[in-house]
């Protein structure tokens, strides 16, 4: 996996990224004991982040472990904790597209407003046009406005249909 993978990935969720670290900071950011109440306030933050139930749980799990032995985090301390759960939970792993045994191959992308969907799916799209795929995306989100136009965006810079 190339650096700039990596790079592009994380410069890629700087969204979700604030949306989390910021409450952290403000969590950790007296240096306090980790406590139930800490911990209890981290999870919801967590979870509204939508990081997932398995993997918040890991990650407050991982902080108790620190509270049960007397530890004090400040609000670095506890990021780069959480960031290594992360790591630990997704690896360096990659796992390739499941690819139909005859085309097309259709992959459908849902969640709720505001996630980035759009945004994933342009990545998406790029790294396909980029392996040499040819690519077509179809917007299905028409209540959102400009939901088609974005998506059009995404579908000139790539350079695929929409």
């Amino acid at each position: 996996m190339s650096p700039s993978f990596f790079s592009n990935l994380w410069n890629g969720l700087a969204k979700t990224r604030d949306a989390i670290i910021r409450p952290i900071e403000d969590l950790f950011s007296k240096n306090k004991p980790i406590d139930e109440e800490t911990l209890e306030e981290l999870e919801a933050v967590l979870i509204q982040s939508d990081l997932g139930i398995a993997a918040t749980s890991a990650i407050i799990e991982s902080l108790r472990e620190c509270g049960s032995r007397g530890e004090r985090l400040d609000a670095d301390g506890a990021v780069a904790l959480i960031e290594q759960e992360l790591i630990s939970i997704l690896g360096a792993q990659t796992v390739p597209l499941a690819k139909a045994g005859q085309p097309p191959t259709v992959v459908m992308v849902v969640g709720v407003n505001g996630t980035g969907k759009t945004t994933s799916i342009g990545k998406i799209a790029s790294m396909l046009v980029r392996e040499g795929n040819r690519v077509m995306l179809a917007a299905a989100d028409t209540f959102r406005a400009a939901a088609a136009e974005q998506l059009e965006v995404w579908g000139n810079r790539v350079g695929c249909n929409v």
